[in-house]
């Protein structure tokens, strides 16, 4: 697809990313990147109660109950890195929620951003109120396309259930 197209497309829901983006409470690590990464082997799939299960795990290490956290959804549109390859995903994990009630949260999270598409990658630079605005340190990929940029810990949930191999790859990038 040509750069028109697509910021062709991103344009028609540039005023809702704006929007989205602002209202965003960024997962914060403390500490500096180290730029070294670490993959462990977890158990496969990505349905929203695996979602649900990575998103309070990185609630717990934040020290945040709730708070946005950078997700990749699977297949994203290849924008040769004019498009974000993150969304926020709105994480509100108080200690009494069930897997399953914040999984069907953050499902129609998925879904409704699912329907905005992508922002352009330069949103954050081009918009006056989004320019203090990062890449939240923690991230979910639900594509094998390797850590989120800019997040410190990216879990990688793959949807297929293999016997062998890596599935579900923690990418941490060590801060000391």
């Amino acid at each position: 697809m040509r750069l028109t197209d697509l910021a062709a497309q991103a344009a028609k829901h540039d005023g809702w990313w704006r929007a989205r983006l602002a209202r965003m409470n960024p997962a914060v690590l403390p500490g500096e990147g180290s730029g070294a990464t670490q993959c462990l082997q977890l158990l496969p799939g990505a349905g929203p109660e695996r979602i649900a299960l990575a998103a309070a795990l990185m609630a717990r290490l934040a020290g945040q109950a709730e708070f946005d956290l950078a997700l990749r959804p699977a297949g994203p549109a290849s924008g040769g890195g004019d498009l974000a390859d993150w969304q926020p995903l709105a994480v509100e994990a108080p200690g009494k929620r069930t897997l399953a009630n914040l999984g069907q949260a953050l499902a129609a999270q998925v879904a409704e951003q699912a329907r905005r598409g992508f922002f352009m990658a330069d949103l954050l630079h081009r918009a006056p109120e989004l320019r203090d605005m990062a890449t939240p340190d923690l991230a979910i990929s639900l594509d094998a396309g390797g850590p989120v940029n800019g997040a410190a810990l990216t879990v990688t949930l793959d949807r297929k259930r293999r016997l062998a191999g890596p599935t579900t790859r923690p990418a941490f990038r060590p801060r000391r």
